[in-house]
Parts: structure tokens; C-alpha cells; sequence
């Protein structure tokens, strides 16, 4: 297998960056590992105390526990965050993932 199309599939089924590193391009490899690590911990970490909030409000008011009232705890949860940087880092993980995939396939058809 070639090695363009061996970074592709890194890159696009392993890890943004996956890929670079396959080809020994460590600057960006690492780079784009960095940035969608740091964009993923930022939104696990916002969606896991927007989680704990919820179940904070069920354990210590007298909500009902029937799907629809949590459901309209999690809508009014979510109406109050500020979702600029929600939104950053996701779109930053979409952007390192194309770059990685498109990027590596280049550099590996340079390297064939």
C-alpha cells in the first residue's frame, strides 16, 4: 500500500495528525493531535458540567422524573450556555481533521 494512501486512512480513521506522524511530519502532526485534544477535553469537560448541573436540579427540587420534564431541565440548561466557544472548538476539530486528511494524502504523494 502506498504511503499516501496509508496517511489517509490514519488521518481519517485513527486521529487528526495520525496521519503526518506516519510520514515522520511531526510539527504538524503533533500540532493538529494538540489542538483537537485540547478542543475535545474542552467540550467533554462543558458537557459533563452541563450534565452534573441537570442532575443536580433532579436530585434537589421536586421535578418529576418523566422523560419530558428532564427534558425541559436539559433545553433551559442548554438555552443559558454560552455556546461561542462550544462552537470553536468544534468547528477547530472538523478543520484539523480535514486538514489532516487532505494535507497527509498530499505529503504521502510527495513522499511516493
Amino acid at each position: 500500500m502506498k504511503k499516501s494512501n496509508k496517511a489517509l486512512l490514519f488521518s481519517l480513521l485513527i486521529y487528526p495528525g495520525a496521519g503526518h506522524v506516519f510520514l515522520k511530519k511531526y510539527v504538524i502532526g503533533i500540532s493538529l493531535i494538540a489542538i483537537t485534544s485540547f478542543s475535545l477535553f474542552y467540550i467533554m469537560s462543558v458537557a459533563i458540567e452541563q450534565a452534573l448541573l441537570v442532575i443536580e436540579q433532579i436530585q434537589y427540587s421536586d421535578v418529576p422524573t418523566d422523560v419530558s420534564s428532564i427534558s425541559d431541565i436539559v433545553k433551559k440548561q442548554l438555552s443559558g450556555m454560552d455556546n461561542s466557544l462550544f462552537n470553536t472548538a468544534r468547528n477547530s476539530i472538523i478543520i484539523c481533521w480535514l486538514v489532516g486528511i487532505v494535507d497527509s494524502y498530499r505529503q504521502g504523494l510527495v513522499q511516493d
